[in-house]
């Protein structure tokens, strides 16, 4: 390594292409070091990360008693017939430094001894298009990845991430492990893998990688050996190194915020988003549309018979696939001065930023006319595309 000297105060400049990767010391470069010029932005390949969104129930409490979707983006979980229950919250009471909001999962029954797979977790279920960036397959410029989070909780011990990579045509996962040192107590934790070069990583809609929070498990998911590595998806292997069990007692919690997930092997800081862009990311995989007290005519409807009606609802972006469709009360035709109830609504067919939808209703004016599609009160209906 050559540097030009001028003066006696020090090095006034490097030569260019004077100083190579191998002249720099391990960990010598920080992001804390990095100039502000640097453009880091967009690196989180994980949605709703800082938890700002929860669509479908803002900040009221969700019951875990089987698979479901609360926080946005993140899927709440409980398997093999487990008879531990949890509640799921959006909070801001206590926010580590630098974040707004996270979610809380509180065991709401409590089971001391899970048997066989039976679990509770969560997932992050990643789109394989948003993996490209790793470029995953190609082992001259494939990149490993960096989960880093936030955690509180008030049962200390070790904990399991799974990940598990299912597409390319052979599935495979590994498991790492992390601990939660004290309790009550907000801990910054970071995890990195090594990257998957066995199949070139597909560029689809379908889920190219879980990132799976382990809450609790049986034997038939601990008993056999941990993949460090990218390896066959064996079921005893799973959760291997999970040491608690955060359903042994009611009140037992953990609080998470702060998910990232990003190419290469150093944790940076967290990437802050606006509130426009997590609802953006977001409404890709579930749609919500509120009416909040009165009445509101949100679309034109077409009677095709004299019972069944149709209607279109035009999505922000467009939705990930065919979506499912959801609403916690029935919208109503506006149909020659009177109101009908809409009921067996489902999806009919599905182009990007549309969706068509069709119900039924006890009777109209007639077939083949038009009339308003409306509901009222505090309803909401959704269109779920998720992973």
């Amino acid at each position: 390594m050559s540097v030009v000297i001028n003066g006696t105060t020090g090095i006034d400049k490097v030569q260019d292409g004077s100083i190579g990767t191998v002249d720099i010391a391990a960990d010598a470069i920080t992001p804390a070091k990095i100039d502000n010029s640097v453009i880091l932005g967009r690196r989180n390949i994980l949605r709703n990360g800082a938890m700002r969104l929860n669509q479908r129930n803002g900040s009221g409490s969700t019951a875990v008693t089987t698979s479901v979707y609360s926080m946005d983006r993140i899927k709440h979980n409980v398997a093999g017939s487990t008879a531990s229950r949890f509640s799921i919250q959006r909070l801001s009471t206590t926010p580590p430094p630098g974040f707004t909001h996270y979610y809380r999962r509180e065991c709401t029954t409590a089971e001391s001894i899970q048997s066989g797979t039976q679990s509770s977790f969560d997932d992050h279920r990643i789109e394989s298009s948003d993996l490209t960036q790793l470029q995953w397959g190609d082992s001259s410029v494939s990149k490993s990845a960096t989960l880093s989070f936030w955690i509180k909780g008030n049962v200390t011990g070790t904990y399991v991430v799974w990940f598990y990579a299912p597409e390319g045509g052979s599935a495979k996962m590994m498991n790492k492990t992390y601990t939660i040192d004290a309790v009550d107590t907000w801990e910054y934790k970071t995890i990195t893998i090594p990257a998957r070069d066995d199949v070139i990583m597909t560029n689809s809609i379908n889920a190219g990688l879980y990132v799976r929070f382990v809450w609790n498990t049986g034997t038939g998911s601990t008993s056999g050996t941990a993949n460090s590595t990218w390896g066959t998806d064996v079921t005893t292997n799973r959760y291997v190194g999970q040491g608690v069990n955060l359903a042994s007692a009611t009140g037992n919690y953990i609080e998470m915020t702060g998910t990232q997930l990003e190419a290469g092997d150093v944790a940076t800081e967290f990437e802050h988003r606006t509130r426009s862009e997590y609802e953006i990311d977001c409404m890709r995989y579930y749609y919500n549309v509120e009416v909040n007290g009165g009445r509101c005519a949100f679309a034109p409807g077409y009677f095709s018979s004299t019972t069944s009606i149709r209607w279109s609802v035009f999505t922000v972006v467009p939705l990930r696939t065919t979506p499912t469709y959801s609403e916690s009360d029935v919208p109503r035709a506006a149909d020659a001065g009177s109101l009908r109830n809409i009921t067996s609504t489902s999806v009919l067919g599905f182009d990007r930023n549309m969706v068509n939808l069709i119900g039924v209703t006890n009777n109209s004016s007639g077939s083949n006319h038009s009339a308003s599609i409306t509901m009222s009160g505090d309803v909401s209906f959704g269109l779920e595309a998720e992973l």
